[in-house]
């Protein structure tokens, strides 16, 4: 397997204070020659270096899988037939879309064209359009997987557990006051 760690650039790309527009950038390309499109790489075969791991995978990926969810977004296969046309309309195409799915960041956000990639991946987790939302983002949220569904019978088998735990507990105290 490849590895594509810092002494070979991908650290000094990874920034956490990189913009929206060149990251999708990267996100698409890479840089040519030195490190291939980040939409590509896979955490585990980074780097021994955690924080670049887990830089990609919790600032990087969720911002931009999200952008690639557009509808009607294919993106070609390989670097070389992604042109920078195709980043700027693709770019737009993702916006969109991220306007359509967490408006509320153009709402309460004065520029949110400014705003670096680990700050929209924060605005883009569900819990986050689920909380701070406007009415139509909660809406247009896919429906909820095993990773973010609620959490409904825990409580009714914790309490029908419970008193079989009284009565074990009850039984020792009983033998150990016994004399």
């Amino acid at each position: 397997m490849e590895s594509f760690g810092r002494s070979q650039g991908v650290g000094s790309f990874l920034g956490s204070k990189s913009a929206r527009q060149p990251g999708w950038s990267l996100w698409l390309n890479g840089q040519p020659g030195i490190v291939r499109p980040f939409r590509l790489l896979d955490p585990p075969s980074l780097s021994p270096d955690k924080k670049l791991r887990d830089r990609l995978k919790l600032e990087w990926r969720p911002i931009f899988q999200m952008m690639e969810q557009a509808p009607d977004m294919e993106i070609p296969t390989g670097s070389h037939n992604v042109t920078p046309e195709f980043v700027e309309q693709s770019f737009l195409q993702g916006t969109y879309y991220l306007k359509a799915r967490a408006g509320y960041v153009w709402e309460r956000s004065t520029r949110p064209e400014v705003l670096t990639i680990s700050s929209w991946s924060k605005h883009v987790q569900r819990s986050n359009i689920e909380k701070f939302g406007n009415d139509n983002d909660p809406a247009n949220l896919p429906p909820p997987d095993r990773h973010n569904a609620p959490h409904s019978n825990i409580w009714q088998r914790r309490r029908q557990l419970a008193p079989k735990v009284l009565d074990q507990r009850r039984r020792v105290r009983q033998r150990h006051n016994s004399p």
